[in-house]
């Protein structure tokens, strides 16, 4: 307690007693006096004990409110503890009677103390306090604060002072964010927070409190200069007090650490344990852990006309920051593919990418946009074609949370066929099946059919694959919408693709009928999403466009329970392809704003989870914004 309370002295023996002052001058320097009706006399406290405590002062109170130590004296029935402002002399005494234990702590007398009380601890578990040294026949002097200062340098205290010897530190550092860049310890999202663990154990046993101090300092080139945020307020230079964990046998701390308000992706910072004593000096040389900034992820988009062969991809920050035209080599922004590249889209953990590409096509007319789907890697790497027969034009492609299969509408003789293929770059070793046969307009919103209406809804429709990937009832499961009623009544349905043993999907054979998914309401482009929030609540979400009147955001919790209804309102003239994703630890959405005239803006949110509008509706492109026309919005997160 010395570092909270400087000169606080806590002394525990035997003195001179003056009889005439004790209840019961029988038992004087006794150690385990009797209590009659104790539960607990048979008790073995030497087997209780762990041996380092044996010879510590040790007052063990059982659930009867009785209190044992190992060994110290006593008199009047009860154990005295002496509190002073400081011990200028002691000395040795022999033990008490009727001791038990194996070993005993050391054995002391008082000769000289500062200004001091007598703590009282009764063997039947009263405490009371007095005035002085209780007691006492006149052999303990007790100095005035004045004429102790002298003495205090002179003649040891009665703990030596102990000099704690810290070992190794142990950390761990852990956040929500992706998995860290090379050469860092763990990766943040610019209003995230990372969880900094650290115990420590004391070699010496000193019985001083340890204490314990992150440092951060910002690399060179960092956007991020300003102040750190801690969840515990710290002093320059100073640290804040550990807490003692007896299952471990040492101190521990924990921390929450946010990047400064002014961090940005990229930025990294370097972040350093240093453990100390009670007046603030350091113990152990610095336990350095490097972090990197990580925006939550990128948002992917088609930009441009929705005119497909007018088109290219896009993508940007989540905060609308940093947009620029995406191209696949061999094409660039300065050299880009005449026909534009969309319908971009991510697996689950990020690595790779699925796009629609007019490429190989020659064609250019609305009629004939033949977009293929293609695979790469995030960086743009490993570009190629997985769709078969260029002519045949190909949308809402998705990849499977792994990104070992992908999903995709495709025209095929004036029929939409829903397909999936595994991605092997090597084409004997891919197979395509058909799961679903959607009929004569169920996509496509540039081709002609009975119904044209029905195309230019269809250009906000999207596929997508079940995220439960832990169940494997659930794996491989394809929701995707299908007209089946008159009119635009849509609803979703869903499929569960089999694979054989070399990851090719199999086959169905005859097609079977379609299966209603759990949702109830008119819907479209649905979009699967698992979370696990900071609580390490688990929750599993379909969400979807209602399509009932005015477009709006709907979603589908799986349970127990289940439940169903509208996230957000959205906009007065419809919001679809709602995509979920989470920032820090709220969960967010991207929606397509509808505009008049097949126009579209792109909108970051955070979900009501009620039929109301966001509150927080931010556009992060649109065509107010530099005249860019943003529609089917993608989430890409933060990269491996």
């Amino acid at each position: 307690m010395q570092g909270d309370f400087p000169g606080l002295a806590i002394f525990q023996g035997s003195w001179a007693v003056d009889a005439s002052q004790l209840r019961n001058p029988a038992g004087i320097n006794q150690a385990n006096p009797t209590v009659i009706g104790d539960k607990w006399a048979n008790w073995q406290l030497d087997n209780w004990l762990p041996a380092s405590a044996h010879r510590d002062y040790c007052f063990v109170f059982t659930p009867d409110g009785r209190v044992h130590t190992n060994d110290l004296p006593s008199f009047d029935h009860a154990y005295h503890i002496l509190v002073s402002n400081g011990v200028a002399a002691y000395s040795s005494t022999a033990p008490p009677a009727n001791t038990r234990m194996s070993s005993q702590p050391a054995y002391f007398q008082p000769n000289s103390l500062g200004p001091t009380c007598t703590i009282s601890v009764d063997a039947g578990g009263g405490i009371s306090l007095s005035q002085g040294v209780l007691a006492s026949s006149g052999g303990v002097q007790i100095l005035s604060s004045a004429s102790l200062n002298p003495l205090k340098s002179a003649i040891p205290r009665l703990d030596g002072h102990i000099q704690p010897v810290p070992d190794t530190p142990v950390v761990k550092i852990s956040s929500l964010g992706p998995n860290p860049a090379a050469g860092t310890d763990v990766s943040v999202s610019p209003d995230g927070y990372i969880t900094l663990e650290a115990n420590v154990g004391d070699t010496a046993r000193s019985g001083e409190r340890l204490y314990c101090n992150w440092k951060v300092t910002p690399q060179a080139g960092n956007v991020g200069t300003g102040p750190s945020d801690y969840s515990i307020p710290v002093a320059g230079g100073r640290g804040v007090a550990m807490d003692w964990d007896p299952k471990t046998s040492r101190w521990r701390s924990t921390w929450e650490w946010r990047p400064p308000a002014d961090a940005r992706g990229g930025d990294k910072f370097d972040l350093s344990l240093v453990v100390q004593d009670s007046s603030g000096a350091n113990l152990t040389a610095e336990i350095q852990k490097k972090v990197v900034v990580c925006p939550p992820g990128e948002v992917y988009f088609g930009s441009g006309s929705t005119f497909l062969f007018l088109a290219y991809g896009g993508r940007m920050n989540l905060d609308g920051s940093a947009r620029r035209e995406l191209q696949f080599p061999p094409f660039s922004p300065g050299n880009p593919s005449p026909k534009g590249e969309i319908f971009l889209g991510a697996s689950a953990e990020g690595s790779r990418l699925v796009v629609g590409s007019a490429r190989e096509n020659p064609d250019t007319s609305p009629t004939g946009i033949g977009m293929a789907i293609y695979i790469t890697n995030r960086d743009g790497t490993s570009f190629y074609r997985v769709s078969n027969n260029t002519a045949d034009a190909c949308e809402c492609a998705s990849l499977s949370p792994f990104g070992n299969l992908v999903a995709y509408k495709q025209a095929v003789g004036g029929t939409i066929l829903l397909r999936v293929t595994n991605v092997d770059p090597d084409p004997a070793r891919r197979t395509t099946i058909d799961v679903a046969n959607l009929g004569l307009d169920n996509g496509f919103f540039m081709q002609t059919g009975p119904n044209p209406a029905r195309q230019g809804m269809m250009a906000r429709d999207r596929l997508s694959w079940d995220t439960r990937v832990d169940d494997p009832a659930k794996n491989n499961t394809l929701y995707y919408t299908l007209y089946d009623g008159p009119g635009l009544t849509t609803h979703i349905y869903q499929y569960q693709v089999q694979v054989d043993g070399t990851g090719r999907p199999i086959q169905p054979s005859p097609l079977p009928p379609p299966t209603r998914a759990p949702v109830t309401m008119q819907a479209m482009a649905p979009c699967s999403f698992t979370r696990v929030t900071a609580a390490g609540v688990r929750e599993d979400y379909l969400f979807f466009t209602s399509n009932a009147g005015t477009q709006k955001t709907g979603f589908y919790r799986f349970g127990p329970p289940a439940v169903e209804g509208i996230a957000e309102a959205g906009s007065p003239s419809g919001d679809s392809q709602p995509v979920p994703f989470v920032e820090g630890d709220r969960l967010k959405l991207l929606v397509q704003e509808n505009l008049p005239s097949q126009w579209a803006r792109i909108v970051n949110l955070t979900p009501p989870m009620s039929d109301t509008s966001a509150p927080d509706r931010t556009v992060l492109a649109s065509p107010e914004q530099g005249n860019v026309n943003a529609f089917n919005p993608n989430f890409a997160p933060a990269r491996p």
